[in-house]
């Protein structure tokens, strides 16, 4: 079965989904460039704040979207079509429904606060502007969870790829102009496009309401939904804490290096995505645990051997190009560095949450989380009143707070599933440790980036080659089909 599903990692779906994620990421990256060349860091600081609101009002639909993405394709995987069918709908009805009215609601408490004068008028519109992007989120989530459980990955990809180019088209025209109003604009108008070019398929949908369903859905999704909402949460109080302490500006500037955790988590984010509805698929048929374990053992020792490489060239290459392309954010490049670092490990281990949340057992999270925000929140502020309001000090409780969570992670599922922590950290957080030591000791001996990133490119291709001398040589083979005779 390992065999089987490994087959598939190197199929048509996983070069789809994760060329077209990784096109989008790169057009992104290059956009993101270019808006930061005519947007100051207070409007960026102002629309990063605002967005926080349609973060959080992803999480009214209490956990029925995050049921539906592993119930869905396991009812596909077991062949009950008609199942499949009602939950597609009944879903659709209800976070329809759930956030036209939510949107209404939260957008008049906002118009009661303007006029009480405790908001100002750019600030409540850009808090309005996201109740009405939480809607278009959700449904443009929830079909592209759909797609992709169906396999129609091509679609979802272009989808996606359709959505990014309408984005950035539109940005460029506005935002030039427009600044801040123009930001807001072009989120909204790219998720309508998006969606406007999917109306045949969302047409198809029936309204139906199924309160049992959705009884046991809320059930189900809940300890999915809190979790996800306190690991929100903790990814959110960074920001929480430079707004309180520090101002928009600042909160602009730590933009910027919110680059290196994209950088990080992109390519294994992507992939995820896909094993993860195959992994359902796959359990739905057999309920063999042991094989998904297997799986993501694999996977991970790979993904955390390529990713050595990107950590140590995001690290030592993005502070150049910073400096080099966006002087005005120039004061976010430690940050960026401090987050490269934790995140690295936190990338690694991203297979093992699947894991938890196809055999349902996510609320094994819960209980780390909260104590891992709990721990985020003391140590980002500590740093702070010990050594003052800066970025930076914000940046290291965050690092530590992705690192440790990446062990807890590791623990929690070894202990649930019977799996020695050992087996599971040598194949996620081992390999990816050789970066880490390779920047902390490179960096601190040479002043100069670019002789840091040769020397630690060739430290953690030595060092892979030590710890996985098999692996190495299969990758190289595979790489390079005629390298047999020289290795």
């Amino acid at each position: 079965m390992q065999n089987n599903l490994l087959a598939k990692a190197k199929g048509f779906d996983y070069v789809v989904v994760t060329g077209s994620t990784l096109v989008c990421s790169v057009l992104m990256f290059i956009y993101n460039v270019l808006i930061r060349r005519f947007v100051m860091p207070y409007d960026l600081g102002m629309f990063a704040s605002v967005n926080l609101i349609s973060v959080y009002m992803n999480y009214l639909q209490m956990g029925v979207l995050n049921s539906y993405a592993r119930d869905y394709p396991q009812l596909l995987g077991q062949g009950n079509e008609t199942e499949a069918k009602n939950l597609k709908d009944v879903v659709f009805t209800y976070i329809t429904v759930l956030y036209l009215v939510s949107s209404v609601v939260v957008s008049l408490a906002i118009l009661a606060l303007l006029q009480l004068k405790k908001v100002s008028l750019p600030i409540a519109i850009g808090l309005m502007a996201n109740t009405a992007f939480s809607l278009l989120t959700v449904i443009y989530s929830y079909l592209d969870n759909t797609l992709k459980s169906d396999k129609k990955f091509f679609y979802a990809s272009m989808m996606q790829m359709l959505k990014t180019l309408a984005y950035i088209l539109i940005g460029v025209l506005v935002i030039t102009k427009f600044k801040y109003y123009g930001l807001l604009f072009t989120t909204g108008a790219s998720f309508i496009i998006a969606l406007a070019l999917n109306f045949r398929e969302l047409a198809g949908r029936r309204f139906r309401f199924d309160k049992k369903l959705l009884l046991r859905m809320v059930k189900d999704g809940l300890p999915l939904l809190v979790n996800g909402l306190v690991w929100t949460a903790m990814m959110s109080i960074d920001k929480f804490v430079i707004l309180f302490f520090m101002t928009m500006e600042e909160m602009g500037v730590y933009s910027v290096a919110l680059l290196g955790f994209s950088t990080i988590v992109i390519v294994p984010q992507s992939i995820s995505q896909v094993f993860y509805i195959n992994m359902s698929l796959r359990y739905g048929n057999n309920k063999d645990r042991k094989a998904l374990m297997e799986i993501a053992n694999t996977y991970n020792l790979y993904m955390s051997m390529f990713a050595n490489y990107i950590c140590v060239i995001a690290y030592f290459i993005l502070p150049e190009f910073i400096n080099a392309v966006m002087p005005l954010y120039s004061g976010g490049v430690t940050s960026c560095q401090i987050l490269v670092i934790g995140v690295a490990l936190y990338s690694t281990t991203l297979q093992y949450s699947n894991v938890l949340s196809v055999l349902k057992l996510n609320s094994k999270l819960l209980g780390g989380t909260i104590a891992l925000s709990i721990l985020t929140l003391l140590t980002t502020v500590t740093m702070v009143f010990l050594f003052g309001k800066k970025i930076e000090n914000v940046a290291i409780g965050t690092s530590m707070a992705y690192a440790i969570y990446a062990f807890v992670l590791v623990f929690i599922v070894g202990k649930n599933l019977d799996t020695r922590v050992f087996v599971l950290i040598k194949c996620s957080v081992l390999p990816i440790s050789i970066s880490i030591f390779s920047i902390l000791l490179f960096s601190g001996l040479f002043k100069s980036n670019f002789i840091g990133l040769a020397l630690s490119l060739v430290s953690v291709t030595a060092g892979l080659y030590i710890l996985y001398p098999e692996k190495m040589q299969e990758l190289v083979k595979k790489a390079l089909p005629h390298s047999g005779r020289i290795l």
